[in-house]
């Protein structure tokens, strides 16, 4: 139910403002004329802009949406009851923006899309392509599996980015310690405890410019990307090292999972290369979906054209290749969406070993940096200890 604002006067002839709910204008003024208000202007408010759902709310929606589906229950109903039971309050909103927009004859995809801003597009491409081959409920659950992987591979990242943070204190503590040791040549007890104090607020005058200049150069990059064209943006996240093959391989999954219902649906090829280019979620993957469909267009066949492109790996193309010749391209759509989910699964176990191996030379780097201060700071007065020593 949509939202209106409204401008009236009342019988005493003051102003009033406000908003009220109603199915439509014509609603909202019979119920501000029930109330004995002269109304002189109404207009819908647009729906409030919603935060896009974490993964963990994305697939809690998406799997009961897809069980309530398969049990047969319409959208409207499904999307109502998941608005008024679901766990978590953006899930309920984001379902209520979606029911209204079924209720005024949209499709799922077009109410998942209006639902301002909650839902990624290449879910609502996914659900695009489910109603197409008519596997909307194959399709939620499809996608609550994907959603479910990239939580449990965020998962698995947050230690490292945890331990990034406290090895900084560790060293802090740490080489207070080495300061202690690198002036123990003094048998000053007060004289060592004031070093041990003294040396940690050194080493942060002197480390915490140079890592906060680091994060400010990654915040202005990230800055910079998020301001840059889609599809610069896109090819750079393809590019990235060893996370831009996961990005990849589970972009070209969703590629292949609905060429894969197109094909079962007796969709047109070029049809199902319209709704697979915008699951794929990248700008860049859909331009070359894009020159796959015009090669197709001038009479080539699918594996030349997508040959031509370099969409897919040879062992993929083999499999599309195989299944045109044979008539099994559903079953092979299916086997090349196993192969590139394979594939982002190798790539993003790569990718936390890297990150594991980053972070223990992060630790090394800190350490040993910390210690070089610490030499800084003491090495005039070992020097000395030394020097009156020999002497």
């Amino acid at each position: 139910m949509a939202r209106f604002a409204f401008e009236a006067v009342d019988k005493a002839g003051k102003a009033v403002r406000g908003t009220l709910a109603a199915p439509s204008s014509d609603a909202a003024v019979a119920q501000l004329q029930e109330r004995e208000l002269w109304v002189s202007e109404v207009h819908e408010l647009p729906p409030p802009r919603l935060r896009r759902l974490s993964s963990r709310e994305a697939w809690l929606f998406f799997v009961q949406l897809g069980d309530l589906l398969q049990a047969g229950i319409g959208a409207r109903a499904a999307l109502e009851e998941l608005s008024e039971q679901a766990g978590s309050r953006r899930v309920r909103r984001a379902a209520g923006q979606a029911a209204e927009g079924v209720q005024e004859g949209q499709s799922l995809a077009g109410a998942l899309e209006a639902a301002a801003g909650a839902f990624e597009p290449r879910a609502v491409a996914m659900v695009r392509a489910g109603e197409a081959a008519g596997a909307v409920a194959e399709t939620c659950h499809l996608l609550a599996q994907w959603h479910e992987r990239e939580l449990a591979m965020a998962r698995r990242m947050a230690w490292p980015r945890l331990w990034y943070g406290a090895i900084g204190l560790f060293a802090l503590v740490a080489v207070s310690f080495v300061g202690y040791a690198l002036n123990s040549v003094t048998d000053d007890v007060h004289a060592n405890i004031a070093h041990m104090i003294r040396y940690p607020i050194w080493a942060l005058e002197h480390l915490v410019p140079w890592v906060l200049s680091g994060f400010l150069a990654l915040w202005l990059i990230r800055k910079a990307l998020a301001r840059a064209p889609a599809g610069l943006r896109d090819r750079v996240a393809l590019i990235v090292p060893w996370a831009g093959n996961v990005r990849r391989s589970w972009a070209l999954q969703s590629f292949a999972c609905v060429m894969q219902m197109g094909a079962r649906a007796g969709l047109p090829i070029a049809t199902a290369l319209d709704l697979a280019a915008a699951a794929t979620g990248n700008v860049a993957l859909q331009r070359s979906v894009q020159a796959v469909r015009r090669r197709l267009d001038r009479g080539a066949s699918l594996t030349e054209a997508l040959a031509a492109s370099r969409l897919l790996e040879a062992p993929a193309l083999g499999l599309v290749r195989t299944g045109e010749h044979a008539g099994t391209l559903e079953a092979n759509w299916g086997r090349v969406a196993a192969e590139y989910e394979a594939k982002g699964q190798q790539a993003a176990a790569k990718l936390m070993g890297v990150s594991i191996a980053a972070a223990a030379v992060w630790s090394g780097v800190v350490v040993i940096a910390a210690a070089a201060c610490g030499y800084v700071v003491y090495a005039e007065a070992v020097m000395k200890a030394v020097h009156d020593a020999l002497h």
